[in-house]
């Protein structure tokens, strides 16, 4: 777990409509996905980021986290639950998170992993989204 809380960067959260549209269809399935993701929402604004950093899919400015979120739906903790991906930036002077945008979230049952090419993909979509704003 990476605390940053008390630092004086303004954490700001993104969504990417990847993310959207998982947790969208997700709820049709498990109906308190919102309840099960809300607090590591507000850790992340909170500028706590919990986590394992995705090999191959980090840099001097930026990390991605997988993150294991439990399932409250299905009862059979973390391993058996959510991933949820984020992007967190970086001032590379001191590492502090800046900016942080949620990439994707999916349930272990229905889908194994996501590739870093993925990640990537839905990452430049949603930046390129925003710069034609």
């Amino acid at each position: 777990m990476n605390d940053f809380n008390g630092s004086s960067f303004n954490i700001e959260v993104e969504y990417t409509d990847n993310f959207k549209d998982d947790v969208r269809i997700l709820k049709k399935r498990y109906p308190h996905i919102r309840s099960d993701i809300e607090c590591h929402i507000k850790d992340l604004q909170n500028g706590i980021f919990n986590g394992d950093p995705i090999p191959g899919a980090c840099s001097d400015t930026y990390k991605i986290y997988k993150l294991r979120v439990k399932n409250s739906d299905i009862n059979k903790g973390k391993s058996k639950g959510y991933r949820f991906i984020y992007f967190a930036a970086t001032i590379s002077s001191d590492a502090s998170p800046i900016k942080v945008i949620l990439i994707s979230i999916y349930s272990k049952a229905l889908k194994q992993n996501i590739s870093v090419n993925e990640i990537k993909s839905i990452l430049s979509e949603h930046l390129i989204a925003i710069e034609f704003k």
